[in-house]
């Protein structure tokens, strides 16, 4: 992975690593509603590092987007960074959205508040 400098390479890789193995988890407005304080889901994004390397120049590019992510944690033999926030996931999905294919876009960020 190389770095990335300018918003526009930050947004299309960020897209790149969205489309391969990311997903947007976004609470049920309806069971949310019904259940009120209960139901504590909110709005994460979930983008995957193969490694430490990948990881942290994950991490320098939402940093240079002023986007600020959760603790990562592993699952198999990978690292998952979180992003957490209604706002922060708007903000993610307006960077990445003009760079992901049509199909992808669709299919991925069809629970997106924006």
């Amino acid at each position: 992975m190389t770095k990335a400098t300018s918003p526009a390479e930050v947004g299309r890789k960020l897209a790149e690593m969205f489309a391969k193995n990311g997903c947007l988890r976004a609470p049920d407005l309806k069971r949310r509603k019904s259940e009120g304080g209960e139901y504590h889901a909110g709005y994460e994004i979930r983008l995957v590092a193969e490694d430490r390397q990948a990881l942290k120049e994950l991490r320098s590019m939402l940093a240079g987007v002023k986007l600020k992510p959760g603790r990562e944690f592993k699952k198999g033999k990978r690292v998952v960074l979180p992003i957490y926030g209604k706002e922060q996931v708007v903000q993610f999905t307006k960077l990445i959205k003009p760079y992901l294919p049509r199909p992808v876009a669709a299919r991925k960020l069809k629970k997106c508040p924006a």
